[in-house]
């Protein structure tokens, strides 16, 4: 006895006839099989490992027509039994719900019945199963004809079934149903399948040959059941009635619509002669019935699916996606509107014209409030080179249009992607032209005709967006690598400077004169103290122009461009110091005082004018009037406001090059760079409106990372910037520099009038040699010199004018605490350290100070170098000596003091054992008086104060003349 798994067809007493799972026992010789086992899902979950997937999946599916499964699945009432559920059920209900899901998974079982061999028997009511009762599953479908007969009288209706050839009769013989549609009937112990009809069809002539129509009903009939018979595409043989099938070839309509978001689809069309047909459209033949008074007939449309098919897979592989077969839409990530997306999406159709054109898809517009422009578009861009601009000519190509291509400047600059043509519809304009000329328009200058647009050699970031020739393009992309690679320059060392420069300082010398030999302006922004004064000297030491010659009466000298150098007044002398030391050879004049007009007929005497900002402000007519070799601005940040007189005059100057310093080339907004990048390279940013627009709000608002990019992209090349840090194996450890200050009027005043008070007290002493007493006089006469040239107000509280020393330690000490570094401020004057304690306190900046009254002198060291306090200010007496202060890295000299000793000492409070930056050291000095005396005394002897100042030594003769040569 063997066991197999087998599936029975067995009448349900509600549900027709259904498909069950057993386990029949088999006996060898005998005829039959006895059922032994009707498996259900319980028995399968109790012992899973005895039943194969097959077996298990069979008894899930017939599980789900049976009573209780039924019942859960449709009964609305679950408060009846099943039973009582199948008796009440409404017919109808039962045949359009109930029987559909049955017959469905009856298929799937017969399904898997064929892929697996399983056998399929006839049960009758016993539980044996004869051989004889198999029923045989065919793989292929039975073909069926519809035969329509019209004469005078009648007509007939009958079918003809085939299978593998074999004709087959219905006539007598019991049908099996197992499913309706798609029909499958067992008959004669084999299981036939249909295509394309219902078995209801096929019921009538079990019994019956053919079927009689009478004349009276025979057009409703044809109207309605040949019609259908037609339309479902089975074949039909008719005689006494044309079918007549149309010839149209199909045309694919790509049409723009909208969805229910208002946004933009594309539906694919099949247009057969009138008749129109949607991709998924289950309508594949199309049969009218035309009947008249003479005769009737059908018209047949077959749709050419084939061809449908493959011109949706062309379409689906152009729009790489789809909504739904034929259906399709432009959905991207960083859609914003729905503007966008219209854009999006005409532009998709315009960049694909000629896929579609090849798959044979036309484009039609409908439910569309606009008429957009379809077609080619094409952008013709000519760019001519003159010396160092670029002329840029570009027109824009439509199918009937043509534009010039500076009429989309607002287009582009603002992101707005519609542009009205003369017939009244819309071309959208290519997206990647807003990414790829935007900065084209934002940058570029304009012609007054409007005919071409006008870049900079320095602008070659936007050059490199434009179709250049290959001699333009090479030049522009070798412009590029210059730019980027300032550590790969040619070393060249600067032949007329009095100076060793360092390594760092010749890499500036040679950038600068890089900058200078493509024309480009440049920032040089290095720290306060790496040396931008030396290296532009360097800089204009090699760069001297000269013209013909200038004749002065019997003399003619070498006529030449000078340069125009711009500072602060109060670095007026200290330019003039560096260059007689570093460039002897230079001529320079100070462009200053009141006869200065007379001047100006002087200037091609010289190489370098130097006057303030001020005075340029004041002569803008002057000196426009005058060419430059360059112009130069020390401190740049001072015109960081660009609706300013002085930064309005400094860009009607006419120079051939244009160079700014600064240590600080952004103070409070990103407007201060604007300002300057726009001085030394105007464009390069835009103009202002346009630059607040695309990176000041973006930055400064919204912190956006990639509008911090592309803004140090495009300034990168012309800034050069080197912290002490960057350079710290170029730099030696210590660093001195005098910065020079000017006296203001009022100050100068009470300087003269103090000075020679003391200067005729001293030689009436002389005169009448009496010298012992006076020493303690003299004395007290230098240190009120002293205190007036730091600032009159500490000889006279009353005093409200100016005072250019202090205006210049706060000018440099607020460069340097921007940068992060920590200041010593040592002078001999309490008074003094107050003074600047009140000016830190009105700029918010936070300070300590140590003077002989300080008490907890510690805690105060302790606040400076353990916390972030950026300031100390020190009595040269009570801080000189025994103090570490190693985190600072600057040291201002605010007064010179007798003693050169002194003053090494306080610097060595920084400059120690334990620091490890390197130490800037400023000693500030007001021109022309007693302090600058005092400097030059230093250089001479380091026993100063012993020769005459201290209050022990005695007045002599030759002391005497000592202190006259101070005054």
């Amino acid at each position: 006895m063997k066991k197999e798994f087998i599936v029975v067809l067995k009448k349900h007493r509600v549900s027709g006839y259904v498909l069950l799972p057993f386990f029949a026992k088999k006996y060898d010789g005998k005829e039959y099989l006895t059922l032994s086992e009707s498996l259900v899902p319980e028995d399968i979950m109790l012992n899973p490992n005895n039943y194969s997937d097959v077996e298990k999946k069979i008894t899930d599916i017939a599980a789900q027509y049976g009573d209780t499964a039924l019942f859960k699945k449709f009964s609305r009432n679950k408060k009846i039994s099943p039973s009582d559920f199948f008796k009440s059920v409404d017919k109808d209900y039962f045949e359009n719900y109930i029987k559909p899901f049955i017959e469905k998974k009856v298929l799937e079982i017969i399904e898997i019945c064929k892929i697996n061999d399983i056998k399929i028997y006839f049960r009758d009511k016993t539980d044996n199963i004869f051989y004889d009762d198999e029923i045989f599953l065919s793989t292929q479908n039975a073909d069926i004809v519809f035969n329509f007969l019209r004469d005078q009288n009648e007509t007939r209706y009958f079918i003809s079934i085939k299978h593998k050839d074999k004709k087959i009769s219905l006539l007598k013989k019991s049908i099996y149903v197992l499913s309706n549609n798609p029909c499958v009937i067992v008959l004669s112990n084999k299981m036939f399948t249909f295509s394309n009809i219902d078995a209801k069809k096929l019921i009538p002539f079990t019994t019956k040959e053919y079927v009689s129509v009478q004349k009276r009903v025979e057009s409703e009939y044809y109207k309605k059941f040949v019609f259908n018979i037609i339309k479902s595409g089975n074949f039909v043989n008719n005689i006494g009635f044309e079918i007549k099938d149309l010839d149209e070839k199909p045309r694919a309509v790509l049409t723009m619509e909208t969805d229910w978001k208002n946004e933009i689809i594309f539906v694919l069309n099949f247009r057969y002669g009138n008749l129109s047909f949607l991709s998924d459209s289950p309508n594949h033949i199309v049969v009218d019935f035309i009947n008249n008074e003479k005769e009737f007939y059908f018209t047949k449309l077959q749709r050419d699916l084939d061809y449908e098919n493959a011109v949706e897979s062309a379409a689906y592989e152009i729009f790489g996606s789809r909504e739904k077969k034929g259906v399709f839409k432009i959905n991207q990530s960083s859609l914003q509107d729905k503007s966008y997306q219209t854009s999006a999406s005409i532009n998709f159709i315009n960049e694909n014209l000629n896929l579609f054109a090849e798959a044979g898809i036309v484009l039609e517009q409908n439910s569309v409030q606009k008429k957009y422009y379809t077609g080619q578009i094409k952008l013709d861009i000519n760019v001519r080179r003159k010396n160092d601009w670029f002329d840029i000519y570009a027109v824009v190509k439509l199918d009937g249009f043509e534009i010039p291509f500076i009429n989309l400047r607002h287009y582009i600059v603002n992101n707005i992607y519609e542009y009205r043509l003369p017939d009244g519809s819309i071309v959208i304009l290519p997206i990647e032209w807003f990414s790829k000329y935007s900065d084209l328009f934002v940058y570029g200058n304009f012609s007054q005709n409007g005919d071409y647009i006008s870049l900079k050699d320095y602008q070659y970031q936007t050059l490199l967006q434009l179709p250049l020739n290959s001699i333009d393009n090479q030049r522009v992309k070798q412009l590029e690598s210059d730019l980027a690679n300032i550590g790969k320059l040619p070393s060249l060392l600067p032949s007329k400077v009095n100076a060793t420069l360092r390594p760092y300082q010749v890499t500036a010398f040679n950038w600068l004169t890089m900058m200078k030999n493509h024309n480009f302006g440049a920032i040089l922004a290095d720290d306060m103290g790496l040396g931008k004064t030396l290296c532009t000297l360097s800089l204009l030491s090699e760069s001297g122009l000269q013209e013909g010659e200038f004749q002065d009466g019997l003399f003619s000298f070498p006529k030449k461009i000078p340069s125009l150098l711009v500072v602060p007044k109060s670095l007026i002398y200290n330019w003039i110091a560096e260059a007689k030391k570093f460039v002897p050879s230079i001529k320079i004049m100070e462009y200053s005082g009141n006869n200065r007009t007379n001047a100006v007929k002087s200037f091609s005497l010289y190489d370098i004018i130097i006057t303030s900002y001020g005075t340029l402000r004041n002569d803008t007519k002057i000196l426009e009037n005058q060419e430059f070799n360059y112009l130069i601005l020390d401190e740049s940040q001072t015109v960081k406001n660009p609706t300013s007189k002085t930064y309005l005059s400094l860009v009607e100057l006419n120079c051939r090059h244009r160079l700014a310093l600064t240590g600080t080339p952004i103070e409070n907004s990103l407007i201060d760079l604007w300002a300057q990048i726009n001085f030394i390279n105007p464009g390069l940013l835009g103009n202002l409106v346009s630059f607040k627009k695309r990176f000041l709000t973006a930055i400064e608002k919204n912190s956006n990372s990639d509008a911090v990019m592309r803004l140090k992209k495009l300034v990168f090349p012309f800034i050069l910037r080197r912290t002490k840090q960057q350079v710290l194996d170029d730099l030696p450890d210590l660093i001195e520099q005098t910065i020079f200050c000017e006296m203001s009027e009022n100050q100068h005043e009470i300087y003269e009038t103090e000075k020679s008070k003391i200067r005729n007290s001293i030689i009436d002493f002389m005169e009448k040699g009496v010298y012992e007493k006076s020493a303690v006089m003299v004395l007290q006469g230098l240190t009120k010199l002293r205190q007036i040239a730091c600032n009159p107000t500490l000889f006279d509280e009353e005093y409200k004018g100016e005072s250019s020393k202090t205006d210049e330690i706060m000018r440099v000490l607020q460069n340097i605490v921007s940068q992060n570094h920590k200041v010593l401020i040592f002078s001999a004057f309490v008074q003094h350290l107050q003074l600047i304690a009140k000016q830190l306190q009105q700029k918010d900046i936070d300070y300590c100070m140590l003077t002989g009254e300080s008490e907890n002198r510690s805690k105060i060291v302790e606040k400076f170098t353990d916390t972030d306090v950026p300031v100390f200010l020190i009595s040269i007496k009570a801080g000189g000596t025994g103090l570490n202060l190693t985190q600072a890295d600057y040291v201002f000299i605010i007064d010179p003091w007798w003693n050169p000793a002194v003053e090494q000492q306080a610097i060595a409070r920084a400059h120690r054992i334990g620091q490890k930056s390197n130490v800037v050291v400023y000693r500030f000095i007001t021109k022309d008086t007693v302090e600058e005396k005092i400097q030059k005394f230093q250089e001479k002897k380091s026993n100063l104060a012993e020769t005459f100042v201290s209050e022990n030594t005695l007045f002599s003769k030759e002391s005497g003349k000592e202190i006259l040569n101070l005054l």
